[in-house]
């Protein structure tokens, strides 16, 4: 009956035995803490971007016709984002410190977000000062080059059958 313990015959074996247990366990604890590293940060990401999701369904849901949606005369993203964060940065949530910076900062980004689209569509309007060529109906850059001219042809790579045209042509 030959096993593995048979061939383990002198001190050395035993030892070199030891050894790769060690070199193992060593290895797996390494796993252990990449995955325990991995699960964090999946955890942090799913709190931030479930945090600026609910913000963001509740701006629709609850805003106002002008698109403004505030409790007690502050918007309630940005309410959350700064305490939440402030709350973490100066420690006062204890072991809950990252939970609450995730929690703040995805509030917070739903806040930016609108802002940002809010300026963004402001920029967009040929009344506002400093605008780029982005307005519809504004003036454009004098160009040389061609167009798709099609249904559907906007931001497609020209493809055979379809017409192109010069535009900005000086």
């Amino acid at each position: 009956m030959a096993n593995a313990f048979q061939e383990i015959r002198t001190h050395k074996d035993v030892v070199k035995l030891g050894d790769m247990y060690e070199k193992v366990k060593a290895k797996l604890s390494s796993v252990k803490e990449k995955a325990e590293i991995a699960a964090g940060r999946a955890i942090h990401a799913s709190e931030t971007v479930g945090t600026a999701f609910g913000f963001g369904w509740a701006r629709g849901r609850y805003a106002d016709e002008k698109g403004e949606w505030e409790m007690m005369g502050l918007p309630p993203d940005l309410t959350v984002g700064v305490l939440g964060l402030g709350f973490s940065f100066l420690g006062l949530t204890g072991k809950y410190d990252d939970h609450v910076a995730a929690i703040g900062t995805g509030a917070a980004s739903a806040f930016a977000t609108v802002k940002g689209i809010e300026m963004g569509a402001a920029s967009a309007s040929s009344k506002a000062p400093g605008h780029r060529y982005n307005a519809p109906g504004g003036p454009r850059p004098t160009t040389a080059g061609t167009r798709q001219v099609g249904e559907g042809a906007a931001g497609r790579a020209w493809a055979p059958g379809q017409r192109r045209e010069t535009v900005n042509a000086p």
